[in-house]
Order: C-alpha cells, then sequence, then structure tokens
C-alpha cells in the first residue's frame, strides 16, 4: 500500500547486534514501501559493523546506508547524527522524502506499524494543509477589507475578525517556516493601502514624511531580524552559516529568479496530471485520500549557487510553464489577475462586512 508519502527510517544501534537483526527484520516486513533505511553505528565493537557491510550487499526493496561514528554520542547524539545524514541528502536532493521515522534498535515494529502512521498522518495533515493555503489566502482579502474600511472611516462590526486573521497569517507563516509567506502578507498591506489612498485622493500623491520614516524602519527591521527567524526556526542545516543578514536577503529576493532559470534550462518528464504542479498541495491530499496512484513529485528542488543554498525558493511561473507552457501560463496569470480584480467588488465582501451606523 502506499498513500502517496516517502517514508525513510534513521535507525541508531550500539553494540545491540541480535537486537538489531529483528528490528531490521521488522522493517523489512513493512507492508507499507520504506523508500530508504539509514543506521547509525554508535561506535559498536560487538561485531555489528561486520554484520552491516554484509547487509549492505544485500538485497531489499529500499534503499540503504550506514553512518559510522568514530565515537559513542550517546542515543541523543546518534539521532542527529542520522537526522542530519538525512536532511543533508534531502537539501543535495539526493533522497526525497516526505518522513523520517527515528528509531532505536529495540523497537520491533508490527508489519502494518507504518501504514498506520501514515494513514493517520495524511488525514489530519492534508486537511491541515489546504485549510491553512485557503486561511493564508484569504488573508488578502481581508486586508482590502481592512484597509478600505480604515481610509474610508467605515466603522465595520467584524473588523476586530479581520484583524485577528492577519495576525494569525502572519504567526502561521512565521512559525512554519515561511518568511517570506509573511513578508508578502506585510508587503501587501502596504501597497493596498498606499493605492486605495491614492484612489481617493484622485490619484494624487499625498505621501508624508511620517510615513517615509515608518517604511524604512519597518524595511531595517526585516533585514535585522530575517536571518535571526531563520536560525531560530531551525533553518541553519539550509542557510550557510557564514551567510550575513544582508546576503540572506539578497538571496531571497534573487533566488526565485536564479532557481526559475535553472528550471527552464532543464529537461522534465510530462504532466501525469492536468495542473499538477500548480495545484500540487490538493492533488496530493485527494491522491493519498482515495488512492488515485498519481505519486506527485515536486519539481521544484533544492540547488546551491557559489556554496550557497537557493532553497525551493521559486516564482509562480516555474509550475505553471510546467503544467500548461508559456502560453498557458500567460492566459493562467492573465485569469488570475482578472480574478483579483474583479473580487473586491463582490457583494459578499460588503454584506459579510457590513459598516454599522455610529
Amino acid at each position: 500500500m502506499n498513500l502517496g508519502q516517502r517514508v525513510t527510517v534513521v535507525l541508531v544501534t550500539f553494540n545491540r547486534l541480535e537486537k538489531l537483526k529483528i528490528a531490521l527484520s521488522c522493517y523489512e516486513k513493512q507492508t507499507y514501501k520504506i523508500e530508504k533505511i539509514i543506521i547509525v553505528d554508535n561506535c559498536s565493537t560487538d561485531g555489528t559493523i561486520d554484520f552491516l557491510k554484509k547487509w549492505l550487499d544485500s538485497k531489499t526493496n529500499f534503499d540503504k546506508e550506514v553512518v559510522y561514528l568514530s565515537e559513542n554520542t550517546g542515543g541523543a547524539g546518534g539521532f542527529g547524527a542520522g537526522m542530519e545524514h538525512a536532511l543533508n541528502l534531502v537539501n543535495s536532493m539526493q533522497l526525497k522524502t516526505d518522513w523520517i521515522l527515528v528509531s532505536d534498535d529495540d523497537a520491533f515494529p508490527n508489519d502494518d506499524a507504518i501504514e498506520k502512521m501514515i494513514a493517520y498522518s495524511v488525514g489530519i495533515s492534508g486537511l491541515a494543509i489546504n485549510l491553512r493555503i485557503f486561511s493564508i489566502a484569504a488573508c488578502y482579502i481581508w486586508i482590502y477589507v481592512f484597509v478600505n474600511n480604515r481610509i474610508l472611516k467605515i466603522k465595520a462590526k467584524n473588523e476586530i475578525l479581520l484583524i485577528i486573521s492577519f495576525g494569525l497569517g502572519i504567526a502561521n507563516s512565521v512559525i512554519l517556516g515561511a518568511r517570506g509567506e509573511a513578508l508578502q502578507l506585510i508587503f501587501a498591506l502596504v501597497v493596498i493601502w498606499f493605492f486605495i489612498k491614492r484612489k481617493n485622493n484622485n490619484w494624487k500623491s499625498n505621501i508624508k514624511f511620517k510615513q517615509i520614516i515608518v517604511l524604512m524602519v519597518g524595511l531595517l527591521f526585516v533585514l535585522v531580524f530575517f536571518k535571526s527567524a531563520g536560525d531560530l526556526l531551525g533553518r541553519n542545516s539550509v542557510i550557510a552559516s557564514t551567510t550575513s543578514a544582508t546576503d540572506e536577503i539578497a538571496k531571497y529576493l534573487g533566488a526565485e529568479i536564479k532557481n526559475l532559470d535553472s528550471f527552464l534550462n532543464e529537461e522534465y518528464s510530462k504532466p501525469v496530471v492536468f495542473g499538477e504542479q500548480t495545484f500540487s498541495v490538493l492533488l496530493t491530499w485527494i491522491d493519498a485520500k482515495y488512492g488515485m496512484g498519481w505519486n506527485i513529485d515536486s519539481i521544484l528542488a533544492f540547488r546551491r549557487v557559489n556554496g550557497i543554498s537557493l532553497g525551493n525558493v521559486y516564482t509562480l511561473y516555474a509550475p505553471l510553464v510546467y503544467d500548461f507552457g508559456y502560453i498557458g501560463a500567460m492566459i493562467m496569470i492573465m485569469t488570475m489577475a482578472v480574478f483579483s480584480q474583479c473580487l473586491p467588488n463582490w457583494e459578499f465582501l460588503h454584506t459579510a462586512f457590513e459598516p454599522v451606523r455610529k
């Protein structure tokens, strides 16, 4: 059985050869296909190393690798080394996996253990991911409504919900490591405020010195804390430790173009499903939920240029070009532009946040 989620096992062992053999036997019998097993040998001296050399040459239905530590680092050290190695493989595009299962050598899972864990996680995480995407997208609508009400000095009965939604959107993005997404919401607030202000002033420029100072202070705040936020979120495996805060900002501003340029010069197989990359999250969830057998792989790979990781930061053009070609991408972009332009005028926005009389 395969629910569209790839699993890699990191198994730490130290001087428990017989238990290690039982554990490996359990993983080999799993009803859910394992992508790869990475064994971390914590400096064993009981013949485990000789066994692992033979195990590497044996035939299995999954990839396998052994990480040999030069000294015993304890359970935590072994798990840390295994996780770091697995993440390095992912970041260097040598391993594709959705989950990393960490285990001791004395854990003997039932044959359907991984299948049950993935089935449960897909049912919860798939719905949560789609709800998160919807909530972030809705934030842009709430930003427009909030700014429009403030500039026109309209007191809306549900305005507090707009503020809470925007705040949660920022927090949601930062907590989940999507710093760029949080910046986009803040940038959208500034841009929408500017254009609605000018529209209601007959398109005359009315920027005050105080507003310029506020924008400069905000930009300075971003420059100072952008990289620090990444460090706090555990992005050190992706961010070079020698990268300055300014370089980190420059990388995020330029990574999209460089990644897109690299993508356009590479060869890819044709899409299996209509819009598989543009609607990848939704289609992956449907595939996992109903067993469609699509097994969609993301084209947004991690790349490095001059030793600096560009991450998987892409423009929307990459999945659009992949799914619909150049002409199709232009049509999709124009469709989204028309939709975005017409959306603020929809009646439900005015009725949902109907102004109240003072």
